[in-house]
């Protein structure tokens, strides 16, 4: 017998024990033997078809949904041609809509030109906007600064983006890892984790060593503790991890 529980058998959500309410991509809600399950699409390369697994109400990246079928966009740069596989809707980075079809953006380096293939809006990674074009990050140690060659967004590690823009050392000495923010850790050295946004030892109660992502996870306690789900419980309650 069926027993619906959300997130098994393609169905997100239940109705009840008995019926699905949703289904995940790719699948659609169908009676079977009584009960509401979830099924494939019938349609090749159908992304939607919620209502019922024959009736497809979006295609996958690069088709486009032709009354209920799914049709290659003849544009190999086009992502969704829905309606018309002659016209595009949404084309793939580098390239911009201009009459329904994909123009390629004509400077170097450049991602998304929406208004004009000679004017860039955003820049491929290590470059970012100068003017119209796209020019090499001004930080040697930036890895993201699309919108603007001068402003970082995602440095290198073990630096991170500071209040200016560029690439400085994280404010946290004992932080390796803080490449959005340099004020905001997300991995500190070993010894040590994350928590908030610091780096905090992790000899604190029982631990003697945690999660450098996580300090209140622990996974190595004192003696006579055991860890246990991050935390350091007596061993008479987990004698295994004593």
């Amino acid at each position: 017998m069926f027993a619906c529980s959300d997130g098994t058998n393609n169905c997100f959500t239940c109705a009840n024990t008995l019926n699905c309410q949703s289904c995940y991509y790719g699948y659609g809600l169908i009676s079977s033997a009584g009960f509401t399950v979830c099924q494939l699409c019938t349609e090749v390369n159908c992304y939607e078809c919620y209502t019922h697994p024959k009736i497809c109400t979006s295609c996958a990246y690069m088709y486009g949904l032709i009354g209920s079928s799914c049709q290659p966009c003849s544009d190999p740069s086009c992502y969704t041609c829905d309606g018309n596989i002659n016209v595009c809707t949404y084309c793939m980075p580098y390239y911009r809509i201009s009459s329904g079809a994909c123009e390629r953006c004509l400077t170097t380096a450049c991602q998304y030109c929406p208004s004009n293939a000679s004017i860039c809006s955003s820049c491929e990674m290590l470059w970012g906007v100068q003017g119209t074009t796209c020019a090499q990050c001004s930080d040697s140690n930036c890895v993201y600064c699309s919108t603007d060659f001068t402003q970082c967004t995602l440095c290198n590690s073990p630096l991170g983006v500071s209040v200016n823009g560029t690439c400085v050392s994280c404010q946290d000495s004992n932080c390796i890892s803080c490449t959005y923010d340099y004020q905001f850790c997300s991995r500190c050295a070993a010894g040590y984790g994350v928590s908030g946004s610091v780096c905090i030892s992790c000899n604190y109660g029982q631990c003697t060593n945690c999660s450098q992502f996580y300090a209140p996870y622990c996974y190595e306690c004192s003696s006579g503790y055991g860890a246990y789900l991050g935390d350091c419980l007596p061993c008479h309650n987990y004698v295994s991890n004593c």
